[in-house]
């Protein structure tokens, strides 16, 4: 499996102050993994420490051929991600053990 960083996903981490590595981290220690309905991306969760805080981090990614293209990561809120979650709009893939 190959793990391929998109240039959108290059640029939001250096504007987050986010370093290279974490995006692939998030993607393969993800606790969670979602799919999102709305926007038909896959959506991996893992709590980090972000600016002082230990708070989800969430990154986005396409998977194609087996292969992983990950788009953009931010951080979030627990509040938020389970808001889409009840919604309906992210539907839970598996959660790692």
């Amino acid at each position: 499996m190959k793990i391929r960083l998109s240039d959108h996903l290059k640029f939001k981490a250096k504007v987050r102050n986010i370093s290279a590595s974490l995006p692939k981290k998030i993607v393969k220690e993800a606790e969670k993994i979602y799919f999102d309905k709305e926007t038909r991306h896959w959506i991996a969760v893992k709590e980090e420490k972000y600016t002082g805080k230990i708070r989800p981090i969430v990154a986005v990614f396409d998977k194609t051929n087996g292969d992983i293209e990950i788009i953009t990561i931010f951080p979030n809120d627990i509040n938020e991600v389970n808001s889409r979650i009840k919604r309906g709009r992210w539907i839970h893939e598996k959660t790692k053990n």
